[in-house]
């Protein structure tokens, strides 16, 4: 009933363009939790990698990111997760946000 009433993709199918673009730019295809400011903040941060590499949005496409290579990382699943929504900034200078809960 919640799916039908708050109808929304998938993360997995959002990424893609981004991927796309983070693949067609030719960034290396790694976790870049380490390129992210303040990420020692959180408690994931000093877990290894694991799950596939996806490609990250810092600004969602809620908040008004878009697909295009500044506005993205490749995380692994679990630093992905653990930064949803968390990320500011642009390619250039990630950081996590100061902002909610951490």
């Amino acid at each position: 009933l919640f799916r039908l009433m708050y109808p929304s993709s998938p993360i997995e199918s959002r990424d893609a363009s981004l991927a796309r673009s983070l693949r067609s730019a030719h960034v290396p295809r790694a976790c870049e939790v380490a390129r992210i400011a303040g990420i020692a903040a959180l408690p994931a941060a000093t877990v290894a990698c694991d799950g596939p590499i996806e490609g990250a949005h810092i600004k969602p496409h809620a908040k008004g990111g878009n697909d295009r290579v500044e506005n993205g990382l490749w995380l692994c699943r679990l630093h992905h997760r653990a930064t949803e929504g968390r990320l500011s900034g642009t390619r250039a200078e990630p950081r996590l946000a100061k902002r909610g809960k951490q």
